[in-house]
């Protein structure tokens, strides 16, 4: 997004690309309850939960960020990769997160969650994060 106007078609392009997802949870943010957010959800019976402002702990997505930062700079740190990756690294800390089973999910991949089908993880199997090459 280049701006928060574009919330409402990025949530409709999300839709179409992925599925809708069965609850929207947001921080009340303008773009996230506007009246075209509203008739997206209505249209496509996804359920709204917000959080208080300025209570970053009521929102669960806040502590996964915060983890994926921490282990970004533990990847770089680790592998010895110059700082100017982090965003290849925090890529790839996404991807081994989103292909890792989760207890909460029944012991399947997030991936899995939303695909259906459980991931090709064969590629974190054969290569790492910054390998040197041969």
């Amino acid at each position: 997004m280049h701006s928060v106007s574009e919330f409402p078609e990025v949530l409709k392009d999300f839709v179409l690309d992925s599925g809708a997802p069965h609850t929207l949870i947001s921080d009340n943010h303008n773009a996230e309850t506007s009246e075209k957010v509203k008739k997206i959800q209505r249209e496509y019976g996804i359920k709204r939960r917000t959080s208080e402002s300025k209570k970053q702990s009521q929102n669960f997505c806040e502590r996964h960020i915060q983890d994926f930062k921490r282990d970004t700079i533990k990847l770089l740190d680790q592998t010895g990769a110059p700082d100017f990756l982090w965003l290849f690294a925090l890529l790839y800390v996404i991807l081994v997160h989103n292909l890792t089973a989760i207890e909460s999910l029944g012991w399947i991949t997030p991936y899995q969650k939303v695909f259906g089908i459980p991931p090709d993880v064969s590629i974190l199997t054969k290569f790492h994060f910054y390998q040197p090459s041969e």
